[in-house]
C-alpha cells in the first residue's frame, strides 16, 4: 500500500470507554454528539457480529441459515451493482443476456474455498472454513484485548478489535464480487488465469463501491485536499481508519487457500495481485468513457490511494 506523506492525523480519543469489544449502548454514552446511534453501529458492524455469533454455534441449524442470510444480502448489494456496470456495456461480451438470479449457499467444509457454479440456475458455494479464515484476525484480536489492563490502551485495543469485525464483512463481498463476476462474464466451465484476474479487479471495484470503509477513506481525502490534515472524534470514523475494505485484504482472502502457490488457472498470489492491478486500471478507463470528466479524475485518484 502506499503510504500518504506529509498528513497529520489528529485523533481526539473519548476517555472513560474500556469496552474490548464495544456496542452502541457502551461505547458513547454520555459524550453528546459523539455518541453512536444504534442504527449507524449496526450498519457497520452488524452482518459482522451475527457471523461471528453463529460462528460459535459450528454453522448448524438455524445459525447456518442465519449466515446464508447475511451471504444472500451481501450478494443482492454485490449483484445489484453488477447490473449497473452491464447497463453502461462495460463489457460486450457476457455470458447473459441479463444477470440472472443467483442463489448463495454455505458449504460445511474444512477446505477454505468459494466457488461460482453456472448454468441455467447459477449459484455462488462458500466454504464455512472461508468464512472462519476471514473471522481469525478478529478472533485473534480480540483475544490480546482481553489481556490489556491498561484503560487507556483498551480504548486503542478496542476500536482495532472493531476494526477487524468490520473487515469480515468487507473480505465477503470481495469474495462475492468475485464470483459474481465469473457468473457475469464466464461461459459454462470457463476457467483461465484471464478470468481469475478479471474477476478479482471487479471484486475490488464493487467491493470499494459498496463499503463504509472506502467511503471514510474519500471523506478523509477530500478533508486532506483542503487543509492538508484529518481530524476526527467521531469512534465510527476511528474504527474505519483502522479497516481495510475488500481490495486490500485480497492476500488474506486467497493465502490460506489451496490457490495460494498458484495452478493452471490460477496465479500465485505475489502475481495475481500485479495482474489485477492492470485489469484494475483498464476497468477504470473502460468506465470513464461513460462518465463525466469529475468523476472520471475521482476514480483516478481513489484507485491511486486505495489499491496500489
Amino acid at each position: 500500500m502506499k503510504v500518504i506523506k506529509y498528513v497529520s492525523f489528529t485523533i481526539v480519543l473519548l476517555l472513560g470507554t474500556t469496552a474490548c469489544s464495544f456496542s452502541p449502548e457502551r461505547f458513547g454514552v454520555g459524550v453528546g454528539k459523539w455518541a453512536i446511534s444504534k442504527a449507524r453501529y449496526q450498519q457497520l458492524v452488524g452482518p459482522s457480529n451475527k457471523l461471528i455469533e453463529a460462528h460459535g454455534s459450528s454453522f448448524s441449524g438455524e445459525k447456518n441459515k442465519e449466515i446464508e442470510e447475511v451471504l444472500g444480502n451481501i450478494l443482492d448489494d454485490v449483484r445489484s451493482e453488477i447490473i449497473k456496470l452491464d447497463e453502461t456495456n462495460i463489457e460486450p461480451n457476457t455470458a447473459h443476456e441479463s444477470l440472472p438470479a443467483i442463489t448463495i449457499e454455505l458449504v460445511d467444509s474444512a477446505e477454505p474455498y468459494a466457488v461460482a457454479v453456472q448454468g441455467s440456475n447459477p449459484r455462488i458455494e462458500i466454504s464455512s472454513e472461508l468464512v472462519k479464515n476471514l473471522m481469525h484476525p478478529y478472533v485473534e484480536e480480540l483475544s490480546e484485548n482481553q489481556g490489556i489492563d491498561d484503560p487507556f490502551i483498551k480504548v486503542f485495543s478496542g476500536l482495532s478489535v472493531e476494526a477487524r469485525k468490520v473487515e469480515i464483512f468487507e473480505g465477503l463481498v470481495f469474495v462475492i464480487a468475485h464470483e459474481v463476476t465469473h457468473i457475469w462474464l464466464d461461459e459454462v466451465n470457463e476457467k483461465s488465469i484471464e478470468s481469475e484476474v478479471r474477476a478479482d479487479a471487479y471484486a475490488v471495484l464493487i467491493s470499494s463501491e459498496l463499503s463504509l470503509t472506502a467511503d471514510q477513506r474519500r471523506k478523509m481525502m477530500a478533508q486532506m485536499m483542503r487543509t492538508m490534515s484529518f481530524s476526527t472524534s467521531d469512534p465510527i470514523a476511528m474504527i474505519m481508519m483502522q479497516a481495510e475494505i475488500g481490495g486490500e485484504i485480497m492476500l488474506n482472502v486467497y493465502k490460506d487457500s489451496k490457490f495460494s502457490d498458484g495452478n493452471s488457472t490460477h496465479l500465485s498470489i505475489e502475481d495475481r495481485m500485479v495482474r489485477v492491478e492492470v485489469e484494475l486500471d483498464n476497468i477504470l478507463d473502460k468506465r470513464a468513457k461513460n462518465t463525466s470528466v469529475m468523476e472520471s479524475a475521482f476514480w483516478a485518484v481513489v484507485n491511486d490511494v486505495l489499491f496500489e
